[in-house]
């Protein structure tokens, strides 16, 4: 397990860019954090680390935010308020994770059966820090 510690939001660019190196074969990220931790500020500067211009929001009252730009996709999602892996497959959003190039996932429990490998991200608050902690989740497919 990797985990980082940074103390300002302009500390996740040089984040970013390790996990896009050290995490290169990963496209979907799991993300964990209570409320306010930063999730969608990572997935913000994530995005922007391609293209500065889009304006990245939370996408917990739409489900799904897609970010198009060049030959890349981005996926955004907030299955906070799905109930049941039944209402994951109705959204339609296990088609999406395989049509996407990153696919960034917040409260994710219900969607775990469509997905066979990725990175867990857990972003805690320490001492007004944010520290992220990194696992992988792999599927055991035997």
């Amino acid at each position: 397990m990797k985990s980082y510690s940074i103390q300002n939001e302009s500390e996740l660019i040089p984040l970013i860019h390790e996990i896009k190196k050290d995490y290169s074969d990963f496209h979907i990220f799991l993300l964990e954090g209570e409320l306010g931790a930063g999730k969608t500020t990572f997935v913000k500067y994530f995005v922007h680390s391609f293209v500065s211009h889009y304006e990245v929001q939370s996408p917990t009252f739409t489900l799904a935010n897609i970010y198009h730009f060049d030959n890349l996709k981005i996926l955004h999602a907030d299955l906070y308020r799905l109930k049941s892996e039944e209402e994951v497959l109705e959204s339609g959003l296990p088609e999406l994770l395989n049509n996407c190039d990153y696919a960034f996932i917040e409260w994710y429990d219900y969607i775990l059966p469509w997905i066979d490998r990725a990175l867990i991200i857990k972003i805690s608050i320490q001492n007004q820090q944010r520290i992220f902690h990194f696992h992988i989740f792999e599927r055991n497919l035997t």
